[in-house]
């Protein structure tokens, strides 16, 4: 935090190159977050079909979490 508060201090310009460059790390960061659980995948829910109840509760959940997603008071503020 302080050599970021630092950077910010000293100009706008050489902050907007540190993390421009923060990019690449963070990105890699979370493709090997994303691609480290596929041997574990279970597919076996896919043969099934849910009863009526356990559908409408997992859609009531996706609402909620894609409510939570696309809430852009966090990036605005």
């Amino acid at each position: 935090m302080a050599p970021m508060m630092a950077v910010m201090l000293t100009g706008q310009r050489i902050m907007l190159i540190i993390t421009q460059w923060l990019v690449y790390p963070l990105t890699l960061i979370l493709l090997g977050v994303t691609l480290h659980p596929i041997p574990t995948w279970n597919f076996s829910a896919f043969r099934g079909v849910p009863s009526a109840g356990d559908f409408l509760m997992s859609v009531w959940m996706i609402i909620l979490v894609l409510t939570f997603a696309f809430n852009h008071s966090p990036a605005i503020s």
